[in-house]
Parts: structure tokens; sequence; C-alpha cells
């Protein structure tokens, strides 16, 4: 099985270390919009990824790992919104990709 990821360019070095040094997974890691049918891939995943994924990648799973509480704080002013808001709490968001966008589950976690 072969995982793709996408994510935000400065990501990607810490995630191939990460990947490399603690798991035997085959993966890819890019953060180019225009790579996401470049490759084959079992399960994509968008990690922090700052476009919208269409799914279209034959039988590929995909994936979105977003750091806020969906759908509450969308987009990439997330952090700076919850800010505003004075939130006391927070939680990260992984849904599959469909095309109704179904959310999974969030995990909590308190603020410091």
């Amino acid at each position: 099985m072969k995982i793709a990821i996408f994510t935000k360019p400065h990501h990607v070095e810490k995630l191939t270390n990460y990947l490399t040094q603690h798991t035997a997974i085959d993966f890819v890691i890019s953060s180019e919009r225009h790579e996401l049918n470049a490759f084959d891939y079992d399960i994509g995943i968008s990690y922090c990824f700052p476009y919208i994924i269409n799914v279209k990648k034959g039988d590929a799973a995909w994936y979105n790992f977003h750091p806020a509480p969906l759908p509450k704080y969308k987009g990439v002013s997330c952090y700076a919104d919850a800010i505003k808001d004075k939130v006391r709490e927070w939680s990260v968001s992984l849904h599959i990709i469909l095309r109704s966008g179904l959310l999974l589950f969030t995990i909590q976690l308190n603020m410091f």
C-alpha cells in the first residue's frame, strides 16, 4: 500500500524525516497541487494542504486533517479566528474527503 501526503511546503521535510525514521510506510509527499494525480497511491492524505481537493484519483481513499474544529473554523485563518473569538477549548478534525465533505470525528483538546 502506498500513501500520498499533500501538505504545505514547510511540513515536507519534517514529515519525510519522521516517516523515514519511524515507519516502513511506502509514501510520497508533495506540496504541489499539480501533482495530485501524478503519483500512484492507495490512500491520499491532505495535511494542512492549502488547496481544496476534488476527489478524482481512481479508487484512492482520501482523508483530510484540519487543525481546527470543523465546520466552525474553516480555511487558513482558523487560528486567528479562534484567538479573536477567545475560545478556551480547541479540537482538530479528520474526515474522509467526499463530495459531501462528511465529517467523521473531532479530537477535543484543552487550550493552554
